[in-house]
């Protein structure tokens, strides 16, 4: 950029060598107008001063005549009473341009920010920083956050004041921030910094909103009032000579986000919260501390690549004296040598005074009060009502999810989708498979209606932990979303190859409508037919390792359907849950690995083998009641430690049930139970031979999902 009267000399390429030709063209307008205005002194030489005059006030319009104020280096200039009529003709100008705006505009913006702006995002401090934040992760998400006030024009004689009025800058979920300053003005932006990251800290519960800082210069004493925070996890600290640490830790966090959270269309993780109700993922604010120097090559990339991602994700930088271009929305800040600054929000004819920060001494308090409050959430027990009470209706057209446990601060999903299809699951006896398996059972059922999603339940085990989801003696209630619940099979080894088929001919069915509506999936085949009944479907198989014990037909059929399945399913709905004490001795796959690569989900409880990658071993130090949940098909970097709740209690699955059962049990027909330890009886299998008169032999109930009679 020249300036009027000025010519940028020879310069080096880049951000410094900008910057030098910026400087050299300010120096020789400065000389030009000296020399303009000494000339015509001796001279007498009326055109040299008229030159002059037109060339400051050509300036003063072009960069405005408070810039050139609050310019040291211009005080004499403008001093100059040669120079009065343009200096004067151009204040007059921009007076008649403000005065109408004046009357009104600040009210105005003041009104914007108080509505933009509620609680700590734009209060005085002292009227939120004694107490942590109480608004949730589905509360209202500011749209602005304070950072000063803002002044049009200067104190003059006759006009009173300068008007102001509050200034904020957009941050989570929409932009990152970057302030630039000068030495002198340093301490005031890391100010502003520090009680930005407070005001974001002290809105929402503690847990919410996750900091990591980064400083170029200084191992630590970065926002020093934050650091109480460190004892809780919520303020990391990171060493100078890891930012490209730093900034992959990230983009995994980000390519996590887009590959379990933000599926069937979702934009970011704010739209996620609409559609679901909960908030599955913290805000992340990385708040980075440079020195004015450019990054490098290799770390200017990655941080390129967590600035375009991040705000959809959650994720937003705060850089301070960090220069780099991005292709992301991003706020300026700049900070002037006296400590005001101007922002990209408000342009450059206004100058903001930051926010006078609290006392040190009261940020600590406050970063230790925050930490207590955090503490105390994280060693609060949630319960299993805390999965189900409550739970959003959701619709299944991209897909499953719903929580089954807990880390510190939030719930932790599961999601069946096209990026996730398949789950298998893995734990030696006692590590509480069953019990997983009922919290997912159940919570996925609490949030999806049996038109959205139906279960088709084996157990090959010795039990009947899936037998209550089907009319007993006692409790004459059933799941509304079980089609199908087998229990006690072990022996029955044809009935788990009975499902395998029907879930194959199911696909069939589908794929074939599909293609009649010219759709793929079963998302399109949905919108192509609002009026058809296309639930996705869930089959559940514990101990799923006796269908393939024996070197059989049953085996070998059950192999190729299974692969069929769990390779085509996803397209069309259809997802396998697969639980087993141990996949590893399972002699039937030795060769197949492409089987469970399609299972993408994988839990590991503790102890379990074989089920994450080879190389994480992260379920073999898990204590009782944990999980490790992962969606990256075992890779270590997507693990997520999960603690699991107690489903088995009375009052939970049964509560659950009974609720579900009030609301669905009228329209959805009841499951049809398959006990390998209990023959049908006689007049069970009469009462489902079809009608007419043509004579029938009673032979038995078929191995079949829908357990016709054989007659």
């Amino acid at each position: 950029m020249i300036r009027p009267g000025g010519s940028a000399k020879p310069g080096g390429r880049g951000r410094g060598g900008r910057r030098t030709r910026i400087a050299d063209a300010f120096d020789e307008f400065h000389g030009a107008v000296t020399a303009a205005l000494g000339a015509a002194a001796g001279l007498g030489d009326a055109a040299v001063r008229a030159h002059a005059a037109a060339m400051v006030e050509l300036w003063l319009r072009t960069d405005g005549i408070d810039a050139a104020r609050a310019d040291p280096a211009l005080a004499q200039v403008l001093a100059n009473p040669q120079l009065a009529d343009p200096v004067a003709a151009v204040a007059a100008d921009r007076d008649r341009a403000f005065d109408a705006w004046l009357g009104t505009g600040p009210a105005r913006l003041e009104a914007i920010l108080d509505e933009a702006a509620p609680g700590a995002a734009g209060l005085d401090p002292a009227e939120w920083i004694d107490e942590p934040g109480k608004v949730e992760g589905t509360g209202p998400v500011p749209g602005l956050w304070r950072i000063g006030s803002g002044t049009v024009g200067r104190a003059e004689p006759g006009r009173g004041g300068p008007r102001s009025f509050g200034v904020g800058v957009p941050l989570l979920d929409e932009a990152h921030l970057q302030v630039t300053s000068t030495p002198e003005s340093r301490d005031s932006a890391e100010a502003l910094v520090e009680l930005l990251v407070a005001r974001v800290l002290g809105y929402f519960r503690p847990g919410l909103v996750q900091v990591h800082v980064w400083d170029a210069g200084r191992l630590a004493g970065a926002l020093p009032g934050l650091y109480p925070l460190t004892r809780t996890g919520l303020l990391t600290v990171h060493d100078p000579a890891r930012l490209p640490q730093l900034l992959d830790d990230l983009s995994d966090r980000i390519r996590r986000i887009h590959t379990r959270v933000l599926v069937g269309g979702l934009t970011s993780v704010r739209a996620a919260t609409d559609a679901t109700g909960t908030r599955s993922e913290p805000w992340v604010l990385a708040v980075l501390l440079g020195h004015g120097r450019g990054l490098g090559e290799d770390e200017h990339r990655r941080l390129a690549r967590v600035a375009r991602s991040g705000p959809a994700c959650g994720v937003q930088l705060v850089l301070l004296d960090v220069p780099v271009a991005v292709n992301a929305p991003v706020e300026q800040v700049r900070f002037r040598p006296d400590g005001t600054a101007t922002t990209s929000m408000t342009g450059p004819y206004v100058t903001v005074v930051p926010d006078p920060p609290p006392a040190r001494d009261r940020i600590i308090r406050a970063g230790d009060r925050i930490a207590d409050e955090h503490e105390a959430w994280r060693s609060r027990v949630s319960t299993y009502a805390d999965l189900v009470e409550g739970a959003p209706q959701l619709t299944s057209e991209a897909g499953l999810r719903a929580p089954v446990g807990f880390t510190e601060d939030r719930q932790v999903d599961v999601v069946l989708a096209d990026a996730s299809p398949h789950a298998l699951i893995g734990g030696p006896s006692g590590s509480g498979k069953t019990n997983l398996l009922l919290t997912m059972i159940t919570s996925l059922a609490a949030r999806y209606s049996p038109d959205e999603v139906e279960f088709y339940l084996l157990d090959f085990k010795e039990g009947v932990s899936f037998a209550q989801f089907a009319p007993g003696r006692r409790d004459r209630s059933w799941l509304p979303h079980a089609r199908l619940v087998g229990v006690n099979i072990n022996t029955d080894r044809e009935f788990g190859l009975a499902l395998l088929q029907f879930l194959a001919d199911e696909m069939r069915r589908r794929a074939e409508a599909a293609k009649a509506r010219e759709v793929t999936k079963l998302e399109e085949l949905r919108a192509a037919d609002p009026d058809g009944r296309w639930p996705r479907i869930v089959a559940v198989v514990d101990e799923f390792q006796y269908l393939f014990a024996e070197r059989d037909a049953v085996t070998k059929q059950a192999i190729m359907l299974l692969e069929d399945v769990a390779r085509r399913g996803r397209s069309q709905g259809i997802h396998l849950v697969l639980a087993s004490q141990d996949t590893s001795g399972i002699e039937a796959f030795w060769g197949r690995p492409a089987i469970f690569e399609q299972f993408v989900l994988r839990i590991a409880l503790p102890r379990a083998r074989r089920v994450l990658a080879e190389r994480n071993e992260a379920s073999l130090d898990l204590p009782r009641w944990h999980a490790v949940v992962n969606h990256e098909s075992g890779i270590r970097h997507g693990n997520e430690i999960a603690r699991l709740p107690d489903a088995g209690a009375r009052g939970a699955v049964d509560e659950v049930q009974r609720r579900l059962h009030e609301r669905y049990g009228a329209t959805a027909g009841r499951p049809l139970l398959f006990d390998g330890n209990r023959a049908p009886t006689v007049d069970e299998l009469v009462a489902a031979l079809p009608p007419g008169d043509v004579p029938r032999a009673l032979l038995g109930q078929c191995i079949s999902v829908d357990g016709a009679p054989a007659a």
